[in-house]
């Protein structure tokens, strides 16, 4: 006697569901193991990285990096202007300038 189209249906979902089931662990196992860091490599032996700056002490327009791919990071370098043309984004520095007196 042939398998009734009930057993058959609940055969093939059955599949279905395993099938993306697998195919979800394996891509969420993938993704856990490449996270995204902001930071690519600023003080990475540091727990977190923070940077702290007197600003009584700018004399004038300072750039400061906020893209975190300077290599004269806090200080900006343009290397954001890389990372825009290759990613399409559209960050750029932290520019502060003194207060100009009167």
């Amino acid at each position: 006697m042939p398998p009734s189209p009930s057993i058959a249906v609940i055969g093939t979902t059955h599949l279905t569901t395993a099938l993306g089931y697998s195919v979800y662990t394996t891509v969420m196992l993938h993704m856990g193991k490449h996270k995204c860091h902001i930071n690519p490599n600023i003080s990475k032996h540091l727990n977190k990285c923070a940077t702290v700056i007197d600003v009584e002490s700018i004399t004038g327009k300072t750039a400061y990096c906020r893209c975190w791919r300077s290599a004269k990071f806090p200080l900006c370098d343009g290397a954001h202007n890389k990372h825009n043309e290759e990613t399409g984004d559209n960050i750029g520095p932290l520019v502060i300038e003194p207060k100009k007196t009167a």
